[in-house]
């Protein structure tokens, strides 16, 4: 992970641009927990991932911003997460999606980052190096896929990302702040790639 943190310095030393990354974190609130296994459900985990990437910015870039569209355990609809990305953004924002998968065997990706356009292929390509250069076995397998998800409709290059499968074993990993922390520092110098690539 030293070695990631290094690349990402590189990269903000060579660009003075400070964009918004709007950080949707999927699902919300009671009326919305997103996928339930045992009792666990995928919004929380989808929150507490967000708020993770958003200081692993921070931490290593302050001059960024970072809008969290959800800041706690409510619900928000997909009308609304929209509207809050339309009232602020400005040419050259990015908008991140974050999900979790159904554990469901046939679905044999661990990691799927859906896209609505070519722009958003570019900036899925950056996460997913970072994956794989990250040699995560939890990651091996990863995919882009394209799809029209309500939330990837905004004026913005989007992805929506299905972080893991919420089987067992990814369940028990992800809880492991040590492993949050692993994935949001992935994401975040994803992004920082993407920009300088941009």
């Amino acid at each position: 992970m030293l070695r990631i943190i290094s690349i990402l310095f590189l990269i903000t030393a060579c660009s003075s641009y400070k964009p918004t990354i709007f950080i949707d974190a999927g699902h919300g609130g009671p009326e919305d927990p997103g996928i339930v296994i045992k009792g666990e459900k995928e919004a929380p985990i989808n929150l507490m991932l967000a708020k993770k990437i958003k200081n692993s910015i921070l931490n290593l870039e302050k001059g960024y911003n970072v809008e969290l569209i959800r800041k706690t355990n409510s619900f928000i609809s997909l009308q609304e997460r929209i509207q809050v990305v339309s009232e602020k953004y400005k040419s050259g924002d990015i908008f991140i999606s974050i999900h979790q998968n159904a554990a469901r065997t046939d679905i044999k990706n661990n990691i799927i980052i859906f896209t609505k356009n070519k722009e958003d292929v570019k900036l899925a390509d950056a996460i997913l190096w970072l994956f794989k250069y990250s040699k995560l076995q939890i990651f091996k397998n990863r995919e882009i896929k394209q799809a029209n998800f309500y939330v990837l409709n905004n004026p913005l290059p989007s992805v929506l990302i299905e972080v893991n499968r919420m089987n067992k074993g990814y369940r028990d990993w992800i809880s492991i702040e040590t492993n949050q922390e692993k994935v949001a520092d992935i994401i975040a110098v994803g992004i920082y790639v993407y920009f300088y690539n941009r």
